[in-house]
């Protein structure tokens, strides 16, 4: 292939991942939406906590990955556009024996801990749930080392910008777990038959991986010489990546091993739900920022200030805080009533579980497109270690606060570290380290929207009220009374000219029947 042919593969490839990237995020919620109800209708909540105890406990030893997968497919990349196949194989060569050290240390810590759960969940698990606990635990060990070699192979993809092939598998195997663990249940599996249908998708996706790697993309196990310095490069750019995923571990995972440790199992199946919520609700916003990291390289790369990068930054941020205003909104208005709906009444404690975390998230998650400044600027270590700082607090906190609070505990805890870490210090980083204007931040993008959604979520409780039934037949209802009352005042009262214009230009091209991508960055002002 020239280097013609190649770059517009790369821009075709560019292109349609985006599009099926916005597809994977509507699978992705679908499937999570789909599988919780269909899990709950055949477990009982000691069962279904202890299945999400074990997951959220083996779930650590993905960290082992140490984030060599993305690292793998930036090399590629780089050796992709140089036109290297001898150093292609061999970063791929050195990075397949990194993985098989690495799975081996996954088996002896797995081994230490097998032989550890008794001691561990002692006082929270029955003899019958213990056994059960190490059949899963086996079970999801092998699943998780063939989810971390899929990842080697799915580096290797997208550092040959096979973003289709990607995104598809994903999609297909998304709805391959929610078909094989629902068929799994109806034929009277438990808990068990969950685990061993996980395992079969993802062993199914390292397959097709490395597969795709080995045949299409012809990528070969030749190690030509080990490259001491690449090795090095490689171990520094994965711990940053790695140091982001154990913060996300130890704020949202830890609360579901302590109060598998110091409380039940059934307080476990409770906290998962709240988890799964909040799960959903950090996917809206990553569609909005995504698409903004090539802009804001070429400003920093130009060498615009910190005030010009404010206002890029600001127009996603209103957009991510419109729909997450929405979201929340609903939530807090209808939540009891779609947990009693979805997963049951049982489970009816997750809603404010949930919201312990959801509302103080809501900062971090308007500013996701500052992560593409700090990426831009290489400052991504910094934040890290800042958020690892307050990971580590949440965690210490979080032991201390299931003893008086039980279930919610945790995401108290959790609620403070995002208050307190991301909401105060790192918008104070932001603003005097990095050099971004955070008071003119908030001002521009809580100018007119926070005060429509406080309003209106305040307004919104006369419609909880009417008498529509508490079926999904009544909480539909309630939903779109609820959806046109919050687009109207926005429309009327929060949107500035160009976010109007912005949704005009969308709904014209929807009703032309044509696919119309309006650029965000020229709306928003």
């Amino acid at each position: 292939m020239t280097q013609v042919a190649s770059k517009i593969q790369g821009q075709r490839e560019r292109r349609l991942g985006a599009a099926f990237g916005l597809v994977n995020v509507f699978f992705s919620l679908s499937s999570r939406l789909l599988l919780v109800p269909i899990i709950l209708h055949y477990l009982n909540r000691a069962e279904f906590g202890l299945y999400q105890l074990i997951g959220a406990f083996v779930g650590y030893l993905a960290l082992i990955d140490f984030g060599i997968s993305g690292t793998l497919g930036r090399f590629i990349a780089r050796y992709q556009v140089l036109n290297d196949s001898v150093r292609q194989n061999n970063v791929f060569a050195m990075c397949i024996i990194i993985y098989s050290f690495l799975l081996g240390i996954i088996g002896v810590v797995g081994f230490f801990l097998y032989h550890n759960l008794d001691t561990m969940f002692s006082k929270s698990l029955t003899p019958n749930e213990m056994a059960d606990a190490k059949v899963m635990f086996i079970i999801l060990l092998v699943s998780i080392c063939a989810t971390v070699l899929s990842q080697a192979f799915a580096g290797v993809n997208a550092g040959h910008e096979r973003f289709v092939f990607s995104r598809v598998t994903d999609s297909v195997c998304m709805l391959a777990k929610v078909g094989v663990v629902a068929a799994v249940l109806a034929m009277g599996h438990r808990a068990i038959g969950i685990v061993v249908a996980e395992a079969l998708v993802n062993i199914a996706l390292l397959l097709l991986n490395a597969a795709y790697a080995g045949i299409v993309l012809k990528v070969r196990f030749k190690l030509h010489y080990w490259d001491w310095t690449l090795f090095g490069e490689v171990l520094r750019f994965a711990f940053w990546t790695f140091l982001a995923a154990l913060v996300i571990q130890i704020n949202f995972r830890l609360g579901s091993v302590l109060l598998g440790a110091m409380t039940t199992v059934s307080l476990v199946g409770v906290y998962a739900i709240a988890l799964q919520i909040n799960t959903l609700y950090n996917m809206l916003p990553t569609t909005i920022s995504s698409v903004f990291l090539p802009q804001i390289t070429r400003l920093v790369v130009d060498g615009a200030d910190g005030e010009q990068l404010t206002r890029t930054i600001i127009g996603p941020s209103r957009y991510q805080l419109m729909l997450l205003g929405c979201v929340l909104g609903g939530f807090i208005l209808f939540g009891r009533q779609f947990i009693s709906l979805w997963a049951g009444t049982e489970y009816v404690e997750a809603w404010a579980t949930a919201l312990f975390i959801l509302i103080p998230v809501t900062i971090p998650l308007c500013q996701t497109t500052i992560l593409s400044v700090l990426f831009a600027k290489m400052l991504n270590r910094e934040r890290a270690l800042i958020t690892l700082a307050f990971a580590v607090i949440c965690g210490v906190s979080a032991v201390f606060l299931v003893r008086p609070f039980g279930l919610y505990g945790p995401a108290i805890a959790t609620g403070l570290a995002l208050l307190i870490g991301h909401g105060l210090v790192m918008n104070l980083y932001y603003h005097y380290y990095v050099g971004l204007n955070m008071w003119l931040f908030f001002k521009k993008v809580a100018d007119r929207i926070l005060p429509v959604i406080v309003v209106v979520t305040i307004a919104g409780y006369s419609i909880v009220l009417l008498p529509v039934g508490e079926g999904w037949v009544g909480l539909t209802v309630r939903l779109i009374l609820f959806l046109i009352l919050y687009a109207l005042s926005m429309w009327l009262f929060g949107m500035n000219e160009g976010e109007k214009t912005f949704f005009r230009s969308a709904f014209l091209s929807s009703i032309k029947g044509r696919f119309a991508l309006v650029s965000l960055e020229e709306k928003a002002k």
